[in-house]
């Protein structure tokens, strides 16, 4: 009879080590894997906390296309970069307003609605471009509204005397080689299909900006030496149609 007593205090102390074990480590894993799990809910809150935020396109007010209008945009910034920082934008282009300009808008253009920084409406072309000469930013254009033509680009050359314009040239030595003046030239000459429309936004006389005035002068009579002086200033002003 004590045999069997003993045998069965045996069996109940290993089940009661046995058990203790196993809870024990199942305890210790739990433990363990609870910091992991709050470490990835931490990290999944912390990403979605810190997602930018996006303004919307359609909720920005519309540039008037149908004019008479006059007002400057930006184009050197990208519109993700406009729409995902609006505060930024705000502080560096001061008096800017965030605007859309509508599909079908741009005059000899086929491109959606786009995202620009736009200053104005200015009462004519002089003062549009002249505000522009104060204005933050690298790539700024002047645009006029017509109830025709929709948005298209004002040469603020039109704005000066040929005369007074800067010489132009690739070799510092003999003109400016950068500037709106360059600018505004890059613009007329892709208007005119001299330059191709990718190469529009240049401010520097580029390979591809003294190539493409060469062939303009060799069209206009004018020696086709790639130097923008006097002669060649009156063929771009009476090309573009400067009144």
């Amino acid at each position: 009879m004590l045999a069997v007593v003993a045998v069965v205090v045996v069996l109940v102390v290993v089940a009661f080590i046995v058990f203790g074990q196993t809870g024990a480590a199942s305890k210790k894993s739990a433990s363990t894997s609870s910091p992991s799990s709050s470490v990835s809910s931490s990290a999944s809150q912390s990403s979605t906390s810190s997602a930018p935020p996006t303004t919307n396109p359609d909720s920005l007010p519309a540039l008037d296309c149908a004019g008479p209008s006059y007002v400057v945009t930006d184009g050197g910034v990208s519109e993700t970069a406009l729409l995902s920082d609006p505060a930024g934008i705000a502080a560096t282009y001061p008096g800017g307003v965030l605007s859309q300009i509508q599909a079908g808008c741009l005059a000899n253009s086929t491109s959606g609605a786009s995202v620009v920084i736009a200053f104005g409406p200015y009462p004519d072309g002089n003062a549009a471009c002249a505000a522009r000469q104060t204005l933050p930013g690298t790539s700024l254009k002047t645009l006029k509204g017509s109830a025709t033509d929709g948005l298209s680009n004002l040469l603020c050359v039109c704005s000066y005397p040929a005369a007074s314009l800067p010489k132009l040239s690739a070799d510092a030595s003999i003109g400016a080689t950068s500037g709106w003046q360059v600018y505004d030239l890059a613009q007329f000459l892709a208007d005119k299909g001299y330059l191709a429309k990718d190469e529009a936004n240049r401010s520097e006389m580029a390979a591809s900006v003294v190539a493409a005035v060469k062939e303009f002068q060799a069209a206009q009579g004018v020696t086709a030496d790639g130097i923008v002086g006097p002669e060649t200033w009156a063929k771009v002003t009476a090309a573009a149609g400067c009144g």
